[in-house]
């Protein structure tokens, strides 16, 4: 699995991520073509949609703390080929059913129907990116490699949004807009892609063998984790990224079609900012790997800073300096991702030096759940600001008000990004994944 000096090879960086590529593509139809799906198409009320979407989402965070307990607690009966392929083999199947059920409704489709389903593909998709990102950490004890692997699955993760967001343009043009068939196409690619990208990590990558350690107790592992100084840290700056990205996400519609006036062409500058973040991942990584993590971590944080204020300047209907604009904003975006999960692999060490245990899965499930709640807070932070100071997008005479929203995606991502910044000062575990820990680590493994 490593080489003598520890280094992760290309081959089995490439398996680790390939699953990630239609996980991450699903999140984005789900969120942003789904609810018009079942209200145009289908014909549901539109409140009564968004209710239920927001209890699926609200399940969403909590099945993460839920399955890295089950995970921790539970000896599935073929452990012998593994700790995380197991589970993921056996949610691939039950993900695959949810999608197409999802996405491709029958007639008659109610709104049980798309609450149990929700339900079902929510929790599929938990059980397998918590297993790849528990099965992830485990590849390497090194540092740096640990952030090589980490970067290459939010490569994955901006891979699928772009992907499928491609797969949709496509699909528009061919159906002329009709989108039961978008959501079809969609659908069906991810059908296909999921299964082989699965079976190519399970080829590619073997597990690592873990030395036995402490049971898993849920007690024990939640005192062990509030008492860690550094965790505590790592959550709250991890909560400010989820903030930081959600805020942008939710409100960069409206301010390209409010404020930038660039009707149609806004969810262009969503692909390039995509785009940006995918390219200048290599970058990060070899960043952190001089700097180290935590310094990197806060580096960015005070880069998001600035890229943000790009808002405030671009003027309206100019589309090539708003895309520029996001090609910066969108670098900053994968250290603020890849990076807390890859400092959490040092702070898992940190656990079973002490005699705890690594517990991988409570690990990364705590963070996840973190993460997607920041995301899902920044929707309503930033929609009521907007409400706050006047802005109403049904209202054709509020273009005053409109220019509020260069404010709000400035100012509260300034807040979140010095807020990260200054997490990471001082960081407990001290300079993380630089060239002088990490000889430092080698030698004490012996």
């Amino acid at each position: 699995m490593e080489s003598e000096r520890g280094r992760v090879s290309r081959r089995q960086l490439l398996g680790i991520s390939l699953p990630a590529i239609p996980l991450f593509g699903l999140m984005m139809p789900t969120v942003v073509f789904m609810p018009a799906l079942y209200t145009e198409q289908v014909g549901l009320d539109l409140s009564l949609v968004a209710t239920l979407f927001m209890v699926a989402k609200l399940w969403d965070m909590l099945s993460d703390p839920l399955f890295g307990y089950v995970a921790e607690s539970v000896k599935l009966p073929f452990a012998r080929f593994g700790r995380r392929k197991p589970w993921i083999v056996l949610s691939t199947p039950i993900l695959l059913v949810a999608v197409f059920r999802i996405f491709v409704p029958p007639d008659g489709a109610g709104p049980l129907y798309l609450l149990a389903w929700l339900v079902v593909f929510y929790l599929g998709w938990t059980i397998i990116f918590l297993s790849l990102l528990a099965w992830a950490s485990e590849l390497s004890h090194d540092s740096h490699q640990r952030s090589r692997v980490m970067g290459s699955v939010q490569m994955a993760n901006a891979a699928g949004m772009i992907g499928i967001m491609v797969v949709a343009a496509l699909a528009d043009r061919a159906s002329g807009g009709d989108a039961a068939a978008r959501a079809e196409t969609m659908a069906w690619c991810v059908v296909v892609l999921l299964p082989v990208a699965v079976a190519m990590a399970l080829r590619l990558v073997p597990e690592r063998p873990v030395a036995p350690g402490p049971a898993f107790h849920l007690g024990r592992t939640l005192r062990r984790m509030w008492e860690s100084a550094a965790l505590r840290r790592l959550v709250v700056s991890d909560l400010l990224a989820g903030l930081m990205i959600g805020l942008a996400a939710s409100l960069i519609l409206f301010y390209a079609t409010h404020t930038l006036r660039l009707g149609s062409r806004g969810s262009l500058l969503i692909l390039i900012s995509f785009a940006s973040n995918l390219v200048f991942i290599p970058f990060w990584i070899f960043v952190a790997g001089r700097l180290g993590k935590n310094r990197t971590f806060a580096a960015a944080g005070l880069y998001a800073v600035v890229a943000h204020a790009l808002f405030l300047v671009v003027p309206a209907e100019n589309f090539a300096l708003a895309a520029v604009a996001m090609v910066f904003v969108g670098l900053a975006g994968g250290p603020l991702q890849f990076l807390p999960r890859s400092i959490l692999t040092e702070i898992i060490d940190e656990s079973e030096q002490s005699g705890a245990g690594r517990h991988e899965a409570a690990y990364f499930a705590l963070l996840t759940a973190t993460y997607k709640s920041g995301m899902a807070l920044a929707v309503g932070l930033g929609l009521y600001s907007l409400s706050f100071l006047g802005f109403d997008p049904r209202d054709p005479n509020t273009s005053g008000s409109a220019e509020s929203i260069r404010w709000v995606l400035f100012a509260y991502p300034a807040l979140f990004g010095l807020g990260i910044a200054l997490l990471m000062r001082g960081f407990p575990l001290g300079r993380l994944g630089g060239p002088e820990p990490r000889a430092a680590m080698e030698a004490a493994r012996g």
